[in-house]
């Protein structure tokens, strides 16, 4: 499909919905089928996804133009972007990409157990005690590392939030199925082999540093 022509066809209204979509996945990189509202605890349908599914070639053609590579797994519900251009990824620092690999693992664990209709969530206290349980990092996490990880992992929508703020051990958190396609199951295996064996090592003793 030509973008100048396809684009042409829509409706004012529709043409300002391609605009919005377009940031959205700029912006979140994924667009998933269903949105978890932290304040109920319900799945709710996201029209955004509505509308990208109905114009993913269009969407793929003008992101194209960036040097931007769409993808979508209907049965997953998902449509993401795929690639950037180098200078444009964004960078995970260390924190938050382990406690991404977590998340994954989580996620896969628990699916096994969960109907299609279910959620993964946990609390984010006890996030921190299996990534301290893991012994990935040589002293006590502050919860100032934690937050501001997870705030980048929402807004990559990689992750949802129910009630209360992210510094609170209690407040849980909903692992959304985009985080798939984040991690492969070969990373995901090797993080799984690093945790076995730290859980079957006696650990080291350190000092732990305050928390936050």
């Amino acid at each position: 499909m030509m973008f100048e022509s396809g684009y042409e066809e829509l409706q004012s209204s529709e043409k300002q919905t391609f605009r919005k979509v377009v940031s959205s996945l700029l912006c979140h990189t994924f667009i998933l089928s269903h949105e978890f509202d932290g304040a109920s605890g319900e799945r709710r349908f996201n029209p955004e996804y509505s509308f990208a599914n109905k114009y993913y070639e269009l969407l793929e053609d003008y992101l194209e133009y960036a040097g931007i590579t769409l993808s979508r797994d209907s049965a997953a519900g998902i449509i993401y972007i795929q690639s950037f251009p180098a200078e444009q990824r964004a960078r995970l620092d260390k924190m938050t990409t382990i406690i991404c690999y977590t998340l994954r693992l989580i996620y896969a664990e628990d699916r096994e157990q969960l109907s299609l209709s279910s959620v993964v969530s946990i609390a984010v206290g006890d996030l921190t005690e299996r990534l301290e349980t893991m012994g990935l990092f040589r002293s006590k996490i502050a919860k100032t590392q934690i937050r501001d990880s997870l705030r980048t992992l929402i807004r990559h929508r990689l992750i949802a939030k129910g009630p209360g703020e992210l510094d609170d051990k209690a407040t849980k958190l909903v692992v959304l199925p985009s985080i798939q396609f984040v991690v492969s199951e070969e990373k995901l295996s090797g993080l799984a082999r690093i945790a076995r064996q730290d859980e079957s090592e006696p650990e080291e003793e350190t000092e732990d540093e305050e928390a936050d």
